[in-house]
């Protein structure tokens, strides 16, 4: 994917987002993407992917192997590769992609406005 400061008008040419990280925070970037309704393959990290990524619903997580030892590593290749193929090849794509935008709408600044006055007892 090319740099871009127009990082949502570019998802649009893809069908997917798929990340290979180890590790990844809260992961804005899935979330970005899952608000244009692009399923998300990752690695099962801790934090954004497990907490942001539902298998067949709005993507598929890899297991993945905490190691640098290079049968791992090939295994945790041949992993996000199948989640990938799970993407493309099955016949709920569209099912993955109204998934994705609804997990995205959980985070939208209305609903995440709304979850803050409930916690600060605002509005009673």
């Amino acid at each position: 994917m090319p740099t871009t400061h127009h990082f949502l008008i570019v998802l649009n040419e893809y069908d997917a987002l798929v990340s290979a990280s180890y590790s990844e925070g809260f992961g804005l970037t899935y979330l970005e993407a899952l608000s244009q309704g692009l399923p998300v393959v990752s690695y099962a990290n801790t934090y954004g992917a497990q907490h942001l990524i539902k298998d067949g619903v709005n993507g598929y997580l890899a297991n993945v192997i905490f190691s640098n030892q290079s049968s791992d590593i090939q295994q945790n290749i041949q992993n996000l590769v199948q989640a990938m193929v799970k993407v493309m090849v099955s016949n709920n794509y569209p099912k993955l992609s109204v998934g994705a935008i609804q997990t995205a709408q959980q985070y939208s600044s209305n609903r995440v406005t709304q979850k803050w006055a409930e916690l600060m007892g605002v509005g009673d």
